[in-house]
């Protein structure tokens, strides 16, 4: 049971295991942490068979444990983020930095896209903030990341997360988002026709890694009033270009660290 605070002691207690072994650079016995968090060896064994199951942790022949292989994993997850946020302020810096909208960075997450970049621009309309969570399926960066994701991903996505309205303009039917995904994959950009917001337009293009798939995607936003043919054309061309360059310097990253590797081109839908 959790505490005033809302915290778990258990979930805190394995956080702690994952600490001691990550900072101790030799692998440690059951005895060892138990008694480093004061807590019963038939708890602390507990814990560690759950972080062994979920690989944050390894146990070993001589029954120490180590640091897991799903570590790395989330570390990766996590260097790839501050990677192509790195790549996003500098591709604004060099090619727009001082945009005609505000441009947002984005990263799929289940079925939702979370913001981790933004760069204001000369119209401040923008319907995401950093931190900010929104439905894939109706906003332009999920559905420019989606576009270039496999096909049995993008179903696995629909099946498990069905797409549900946000205004009464946004369209949920899977066949059609689906017809949709291939218009972008076809185009280079997505867009959101008042779709998450009432009167908010949004075009938004995927950043391709070295396999071809979508690690992310950059939008701008504007209103509906101002969203013309004209404007669109040049919102679309903008925001593909800086897609563009993002996914380029994320590829010379991958081809300097791995210079041959190969590039096999990922399924759009």
């Amino acid at each position: 049971m959790s505490g005033a605070s809302g915290r778990v002691p258990s979930v805190d207690k394995a956080a702690e295991i994952v600490g001691l072994l990550s900072e101790s650079g030799v692998p440690l016995r059951l005895n060892d942490l138990a008694t480093s968090l004061g807590i019963a060896k038939s708890t602390a064994l507990g814990i560690c068979a759950t972080l062994v199951q979920h690989e944050l942790i390894e146990r070993l022949s001589d029954d120490t444990y180590r640091p897991g292989v799903g570590l790395l994993r989330l570390g990766t997850v996590f260097l790839e983020r501050l990677r192509v946020l790195k790549h996003f302020e500098d591709a604004c810096d060099e090619i727009m930095p001082r945009p005609r909208a505000t441009v947002v960075l984005g990263i799929l997450r289940e079925d939702r896209v979370l913001y981790v970049g933004r760069r204001e621009g000369r119209s401040p309309i923008g319907i995401s903030h950093v931190g900010v969570t929104l439905p894939a399926w109706t906003t332009s960066t999920g559905r420019a990341i989606l576009s270039r994701r496999p096909p049995q991903e993008v179903a696995d996505l629909l099946r498990r997360y069905p797409p549900v309205k946000q205004t009464r303009r946004s369209r949920t039917d899977p066949k059609e988002l689906l017809s949709l995904l291939t218009v972008a994959a076809v185009n280079g950009y997505a867009v959101d026709d008042e779709e998450t917001v009432e009167g908010v337009v949004g075009c938004g293009a995927a950043i391709i890694d070295g396999a071809g798939a979508g690690v992310a995607a950059v939008a701008m936003s504007c209103t509906s009033t101002m969203a013309d043919d004209r404007y669109r054309a040049v919102v679309s061309a903008e925001i593909v270009g800086l897609g563009e360059e993002i996914g380029r310097r994320l590829r010379s990253d991958a081809e300097a660290c791995h210079p041959s590797a190969s590039r096999v081109p990922a399924k759009s839908v």
